[in-house]
This record gives structure tokens, sequence and C-alpha cells, in this order.
């Protein structure tokens, strides 16, 4: 009897050993490190145009104004503010007799706008942009329409030119 108490007293001191054993981690040292980051976020405001409309005046039914003609470009912009506005303008006026019409189209009619007449003071094409990239909605761009009209004042003229400029600016 003294016999079995023992083996039992040993097969419960191997287990218990055991059992210390399969639980055991070993002591290591521990070590850490930090960075900080430094994070910048600028101010992004930009505008691009792309296209290079012709616009012609040829032709006109009998009694009528001339026909008027139209061609489009496209308009890219990302801004991460608020308040911003987009404002168009020619480098000089037009000639008696000619008007400049120009329309944007967009999926995001935040970017919908239209300028009656161009001349060379700044209009507001569009207003209220804030958080916007033209890709989100459309990725090849807004589209920008210029429609030329003519009266019958309007003198013959080959190589016009004019320089529409776009600018994204602050609401004031």
């Amino acid at each position: 009897m003294n016999n079995i108490k023992a083996t039992i007293l040993d097969l419960l001191r191997v287990s218990a050993g055991a059992a210390c054993l399969a639980g055991a981690v070993p002591l290591q040292a521990a070590s850490t490190s930090q960075h900080t980051v430094s994070i910048t976020v600028m101010a992004i405001n930009e505008i691009a145009i792309t296209g290079s409309p012709s616009l012609t005046i040829n032709t006109a039914t009998a009694g009528a104004r001339p026909d008027t003609d139209s061609g489009d470009g496209q308009l890219k912009l990302t801004t991460n503010e608020t308040g911003k506005k987009i404002t168009v303008q020619l480098d000089s006026a037009l000639p008696t007799g000619l008007t400049l019409r120009l329309e944007s189209t967009a999926t995001d009619e935040d970017f919908e706008g239209e300028i009656p007449s161009l001349d060379n003071t700044p209009k507001d094409l569009v207003t209220g942009l804030a958080n916007k990239a033209t890709d989100d909605t459309d990725p090849s761009g807004v589209v920008l329409t210029y429609v030329l009209t003519a009266t019958q004042a309007a003198e013959p003229e080959a190589g016009l030119t004019r320089t529409v400029t776009f600018t994204l600016t602050d609401e004031v």
C-alpha cells in the first residue's frame, strides 16, 4: 500500500512538473522604441485647361443673323479648401458684333455654370467650391463649351485669337 501511495505521489509530482514546463515562458528582456511622424497637409488648389477650340462664323440664312459656332475644351480641378470659385476672362475684348459665351457641364452640378458674354473682366463661372476634384465624377474633365455668335455688324477678320484665363480663387 505504501508503494501505491508513493507511486501516486510520484505521478502527481511528474504531472505537475510537466504542466509547469509546458506553460512556462522564458523571461526575456523587453525593448521598445518610438517614432514621431510629422504630418503636414498644405493647401492644394490646382486647375488645368485642355483643348484648343477653333470657332468660325461663315454662314447665315438670308435675312437672319449669321449662324453660331461652338467648340469644346476640358477643365480639371483639385482643391482641398472651402470657399473657392473659378473666374474667367479674355485677355482683350472682342470686336464689335461678336459675343463669346462659355458653358461648363459636368456630372457634379457644383461645376456647372455659364457666362453669357466673356470679356476682359473676370466673371464667376462657378462658386461655392469646397474640397473638390473633378476626377471624382468626371475623369476626362468638366466640358467647357464656347459658343461664338455674331451680328451683321461683325466685320470679316481672319486669324483673330483670344486667350481665356481661368482662375481658381477665394470667394470674397
